[in-house]
């Protein structure tokens, strides 16, 4: 299978799990000269993904099969990594995202020296990213070094751990750690572990199923690697059998309406489909990454207020809720749900009150509530025939007394006049 279809692959995971916003494709340093497969841009963690395939010649002596495997796909993609991070680093100006050269990254990376780096190996077994030949009997990883077929030793590159994965473990990874903090933490836990760790043996599936189960309780449930020797063989199918994951999976489901707005949003703005003047990149990228920097378990706290103003059995009326940010102590959310405009008023009316609506519902929880970052959505309604969205994001740092008594004055004109707390238990 070509080169180009195992990238669309990886690509139709990575749009999943980092979002197209974030998700970079088949970058270029020069013209006609690539440099990597995926990087991920993501605030101040930068992941860059090599992607090689090689088909894997059962029919040769293991020893004799496993060198050349290993040559064409870690090797190589060892060597497009190391390149592609000295670029970022050295040169960021220089990453393309075209084949001409001639479009540059649009994210702006900002100092480098702060940046965390990821750097991940995909070494497929076969050339088509669907097939996993039958005799594949998957990676182990073992240190402190490798000394037999299929098994990979500690890698790095300068003082930055390389994470290599065949093709099956880098779907499970990218299917299972869904959203980009996830990822992002799982790498971090898995380096730090690696690093403090001189004799391991361990499969991904396991040590994933550990993380999972979180040895360490992240509060904020993201995924917390435990120590190598806590992984224990069998664990992924024990967990992936068990009630755990089955609740886990169907509780997170109505948090992927957040996956979907950020989607969405994104789509709107590059086919600059935007209500008034279209934002900058770096405002529009920052206002949907403090949606998207939330974890799984984060989203579906948030979800939960959102699906709750959803459910109103009153359809006919605009319903509203707030929520602190459980990742981000300086922001808030307001959601605000509205139901089908009226028939006198056109669209652009319509729009013009609703935009309307919505900033004074973030003015009057900016007014209420101490965190300085207030990200407003508007959403329809479950009957509404519009599927118009809209968002304000309002950075109360400079506020003043003045504002404040303009919120309050809001308040008492029914905007967030009756609002009721609920507190609400949510098991990983």
């Amino acid at each position: 299978m070509p080169k180009s279809e195992s990238e669309a692959f990886l690509m139709s995971l990575a749009d999943r799990t980092f979002l197209k916003l974030w998700a970079i494709p088949n970058t270029f340093y020069k013209a006609g000269k690539e440099l990597t497969d995926l990087i991920v841009p993501f605030g101040d963690d930068i992941i860059i993904l090599s992607d090689k395939a090689s088909t894997f010649d059962f029919d040769k002596e293991p020893e004799i099969a496993w060198r050349r495997w290993y040559a064409k796909t870690v090797e190589e993609g060892m060597r497009q990594l190391k390149t592609a991070m000295q670029r970022v680093q050295r040169d960021p100006e220089t990453v393309f995202t075209d084949g001409k050269a001639t479009a540059h990254l649009p994210h702006q990376l900002g100092p480098l020296g702060g940046k965390r780096f990821h750097l991940v190996a995909i070494a497929r077994p076969h050339r088509d990213p669907a097939i996993i030949p039958e005799p594949w009997p998957g990676l182990s990883y073992v240190g402190p070094s490798a000394t037999t077929p299929f098994e990979i030793g500690p890698l790095a590159i300068g003082e930055t751990i390389v994470h290599v994965f065949d093709g099956p473990t880098i779907d499970l990874l990218l299917q299972t750690l869904d959203t980009a903090p996830d990822f992002i933490a799982y790498l971090r836990g898995r380096a730090e572990r690696l690093r403090a760790t001189e004799r391991y043996r361990f499969a991904e599936p396991d040590l994933l199923a550990a993380a999972l189960i979180g040895w360490d309780h992240d509060p904020l449930g993201r995924p917390s690697v435990p120590p190598l020797a806590a992984v224990v063989s069998g664990h992924w199918e024990a967990y992936r059998r068990g009630e755990t994951a089955q609740r886990r999976n169907a509780a997170d489901q109505p948090s992927r309406i957040i996956d979907a707005y950020i989607a969405r949003q994104h789509t709107e703005y590059e086919a600059g489909r935007m209500l008034g003047e279209r934002p900058a990149f770096d405002r529009h990228e920052q206002a949907m990454r403090f949606l998207a920097a939330e974890s799984r378990f984060a989203r579906r706290i948030i979800a939960h207020e959102l699906h709750d103003i959803l459910a109103e059995p009153d359809q006919s009326t605009f319903w509203a809720s707030t929520i602190a940010s459980p990742t981000t102590p300086e922001l808030r959310y307001v959601w605000v749900i509205y139901p089908d405009r009226p028939a006198e008023f056109t669209q652009e009316q319509g729009d013009a009150i609703l935009t309307d609506y919505l900033k004074q519902h973030v003015l009057v929880a900016q007014a209420l509530f101490e965190e300085t970052l207030v990200l407003g959505i508007a959403l329809p309604n479950r009957v509404a025939s519009d599927t118009a969205n809209y968002t304000v994001l309002h950075d109360g740092s400079n506020w003043t007394a003045a504002d404040q008594a303009e919120g309050l004055a809001l308040r008492a004109l029914g905007i967030f006049d009756k609002l009721e707390a609920h507190h609400r238990a949510h098991v990983r």
